[in-house]
């Protein structure tokens, strides 16, 4: 569910029920798509749930598009307010509010303006990200600032001509959200300066690496085990690409068809394959094998007119709309030279 009112009551959300349906399982949801940013959760659903969820508390709210999180006893979200976007946290039981936290300007288009990026929750922390490129890493109990920085400082360039086909987050925001690995937040900056994927040590902020040029589009990454190692998948402007979350070395990268570079979708991971598709409706289906990445393409399941695969997120990959597959890289050779260079860098650190 995300924050996202109608223009005839612009001012008010209510996360009750969301609250109420939430309460019947324990664990904590602490990001986008839950635990493992998968769209699951390991706790058992009840047998039957109540024709209608009943009201534990309501709670008056700024509009936005991003999804509020729970982590803790705490339902953290970020809403409008005054044209600032907010961070908020409240206690997930009686809804009582904890602290509010101004993060950055709200961003605005044809649509109503609010932030885009739901919030991380790992540990004590919070991390928040505006749609013009703020992050800020928070306290989750009192909301206070621990670090901050914003792309800008690393070279993106916000383009003010939302409805060409050039960029596509920085002209009608960000919407993706940061990852959490281990002792790290590795983040879609979008720089075509070396920095379009960023991580950043989560304690301190401090810059651990980063790589490639691409734009970021308005998908989220996702952290998986591909032919047996860690892979940060990251779906950006142009491509889909998989890289090494310690050393931001890519493994390898696959053109993905966008109209204007909406490429939406969090790619979806099932064992050794990475679903994903763009605005034009073509499905792609990466395997990830020792030795080679195969590619296998469907035909254009909707026009791109319609609300269709380019936003919705699958839960599985879709085998029956397959209908061929081609070595499109080589690999063993590229995975030497990954390999050497992930030497060089381990031996420097």
């Amino acid at each position: 569910m995300k924050l996202h009112l109608s223009p005839r009551r612009p001012w008010v959300a209510w996360l009750c029920g969301w609250i109420s349906l939430a309460g019947l399982c324990a664990a904590d949801w602490p990001q986008w798509r839950g635990p493992e940013r998968t769209g699951h959760t390991a706790e058992p659903l009840p047998a039957t749930l109540p024709a209608e969820a009943p009201v534990r508390w309501r709670l008056s709210v700024g509009h936005g598009y991003a999804s509020p999180v729970v982590a803790s006893g705490r339902v953290v979200f970020l809403d409008d307010v005054g044209g600032m976007e907010t961070a908020h946290a409240v206690d997930a039981v009686t809804g009582r509010r904890l602290w509010s936290t101004a993060l950055g300007e709200s961003f605005a288009d044809e649509f109503e303006p609010g932030p885009r990026c739901t919030p991380v929750v790992s540990g004590d922390r919070v991390f928040a990200q505006t749609a013009k490129g703020e992050l800020r890493c928070l306290r989750l109990d009192d909301g206070r600032t621990v670090w901050r920085t914003n792309f800008a400082d690393f070279g993106v360039v916000w383009n003010s001509e939302r409805n060409t086909g050039l960029g596509a987050a920085n002209r009608r925001g960000n919407t993706g959200s940061p990852i959490v690995r281990g002792d790290r937040v590795l983040v879609q900056v979008g720089s075509t300066q070396g920095a379009s994927i960023v991580a950043f040590e989560a304690a301190t902020g401090r810059e651990l690496w980063r790589s490639q040029n691409d734009q970021t589009t308005y998908s989220s990454p996702a952290i998986a085990t591909l032919a047996g190692r860690p892979q940060l998948v990251v779906q950006t402007r142009t491509e889909l690409v998989g890289l090494n979350p310690e050393y931001g070395t890519v493994l390898w990268r696959q053109p993905v068809e966008a109209f204007r570079g909406m490429n939406i979708l969090t790619p979806t991971v099932v064992g050794n394959r990475v679903m994903t598709s763009g605005q034009t409706g073509i499905i792609d289906h990466v395997e990830i094998c020792d030795d080679v990445v195969l590619v296998h393409r469907a035909g254009v399941v909707k026009s791109i007119r319609e609300p269709g695969v380019h936003a919705s997120l699958p839960a599985q990959p879709l085998d029956d709309y397959l209908k061929s597959a081609a070595v499109v890289r080589a690999a063993p050779e590229l995975r030497r030279r990954v390999a050497e260079l992930e030497k060089t860098l381990g031996q420097r650190e």
